[in-house]
């Protein structure tokens, strides 16, 4: 018996990108589990499993709110903002083993959304190259992401309370063709290493 999935939309509704990555979850779940029409997120729902969030980018952390208008005023500022992103997860510069970490500790959890027993990893990685890369929804390409890491920046009160400056080859690009939201972050320019491994498991490259 297949379980029942109900997906969820934001207030940007069910858009082109939107449908998409619906298709994508529905192909990859087709023997596991039965998608089941759309709602809107607030709304009664459907007899179901379980809800399904296909996309969470954009109107998903729009909904918590405070860290979008410090994410603009930041980049409003920097020299180049096209070419940079601010980098946070729940408050932080991201998920990091204390080994890779110049700094790490635990801090209480930052977002409304997360529950109020959490925490979170406050750490960073050393400043310099890094290289971002994810597998694409079909788990047949690896995208390759030559980045700088700058500085971290935080602001209390927010839901940023300390992410990293990252400056990329083409954020225009970037933007267009990025997969999701979620990255695996590495120190150092991998590309080389990372086509390596991509070509010995049978994938495709694809660097921005």
């Amino acid at each position: 018996m297949k379980a029942r999935l109900a997906p969820l939309y934001f207030a940007s509704g069910t858009d082109s990108d939107y449908k998409a990555q619906l298709e994508t979850v529905a192909a990859l779940l087709a023997n596991e589990a039965d998608i089941l029409p759309p709602t809107a997120l607030g709304s009664t729902l459907p007899d179901a499993d379980a809800a399904l969030f296909p996309q969470l980018i954009g109107d998903a952390f729009k909904q918590l709110g405070r860290a979008q208008a410090r994410e603009d005023i930041l980049l409003s500022r920097h020299r180049d903002p096209d070419n940079h992103a601010l980098i946070v997860h729940c408050g932080y510069f991201g998920l990091l083993p204390r080994a890779f970490s110049t700094e790490w500790k635990l801090e209480p959890k930052v977002p409304a959304i997360v529950d109020d027993n959490a925490t979170a990893i406050n750490a960073r990685l050393p400043i310099g190259p890094i290289t971002m890369s994810k597998l694409d929804p079909h788990l047949k390409r690896l995208q390759i992401l030559p980045s700088v890491l700058e500085s971290y920046a935080g602001y209390p009160g927010s839901d940023c309370r300390n992410g990293g400056i990252v400056r990329v080859r083409d954020g225009r690009a970037l933007m267009d063709r990025l997969y999701s939201h979620h990255q695996i972050f590495t120190t150092g320019d991998r590309s080389v290493e990372l086509k390596i491994a991509a070509k010995a498991y049978g994938l495709e490259t694809e660097i921005i």
